[in-house]
């Protein structure tokens, strides 16, 4: 399954056509745009939005700004297109499916934090 934070992060990062990434270069504003999610609880999340501005954008921020929320408010109100969820998902898997293997010194450390609940 995909998770819908990462989902939004890949969708602010995207280089596709209509994006917001694509957008502001258009305008000369923006150079990049990147984002990140920290999750504090199940139903708390901070969404946090990069952009590189152009010397055009720094004078123009508040129009970035409102090209920002203008996107997630078009993402809430239209959703998120099916294929990126079928995207997203299929690059988890390959993600797994060709992970590095872990060194066991890793397993040993995240294991030994819980030996207390073993008798």
């Amino acid at each position: 399954r995909a998770k819908p934070d990462s989902t939004v992060v890949s969708l602010l990062s995207s280089r596709a056509q209509g994006g917001l990434t694509q957008l502001l270069k258009a305008k000369g504003l923006a150079s990049s745009v990147d984002g990140s999610i920290d999750e504090f609880t199940r139903s708390f999340v901070v969404l946090t939005a990069y952009i590189g501005l152009t010397p055009q954008g720094l004078q123009r921020w508040p129009e970035v700004v409102s090209a920002l929320f203008s996107y997630l408010a078009l993402l809430r109100e239209e959703g998120v297109p099916p294929h990126v969820y079928a995207e997203e998902r299929r690059m988890r898997e390959l993600a797994f499916a060709f992970a590095e293997p872990a060194p066991p010194s890793s397993f040993v450390q995240s294991a030994s934090g819980n030996l207390f609940l073993f008798p």
